[in-house]
């Protein structure tokens, strides 16, 4: 796979942000629920630069068999599962993360699948 681009990642980005702001943000204030007292601008901005920092590829991939999930057999989402994680494993995603555990450093994902 090409690189997603960085024009494609603050697309994804402001997806990601929109989605923390409408969706995780109200769940975390929830009158209901023990709250984390973080400021909702506070909990966007974090939540959105961690998954726009993180392996956007993997993510994406992870986003898409969720939304398929739904209206799939059990089989058929295993089988596309199988097909996303070897995908995954060739990825240049997939090397960064794995050398970055064995040298004991933080990834540094550059937004290529």
């Amino acid at each position: 796979m090409s690189g997603v681009g960085a024009e494609r990642t603050r697309a994804i980005a402001a997806k990601v942000e929109a989605f923390v702001r409408n969706v995780v943000v109200p769940y975390e204030h929830d009158p209901r629920r023990d709250h984390h007292d973080c400021p909702s601008e506070e909990l966007v901005a974090k939540t959105a630069r961690m998954l726009a920092d993180g392996p956007t590829g993997a993510i994406a991939g992870a986003r898409a068999l969720l939304l398929e999930s739904s209206h799939s057999s059990l089989e058929g989402h295993l089988e596309r599962e199988t097909r996303s994680i070897a995908m995954a494993g060739g990825s240049a995603e997939c090397r960064e993360g794995v050398a970055a555990f064995l040298g004991r450093r933080k990834p540094d994902f550059s937004g290529e699948a």
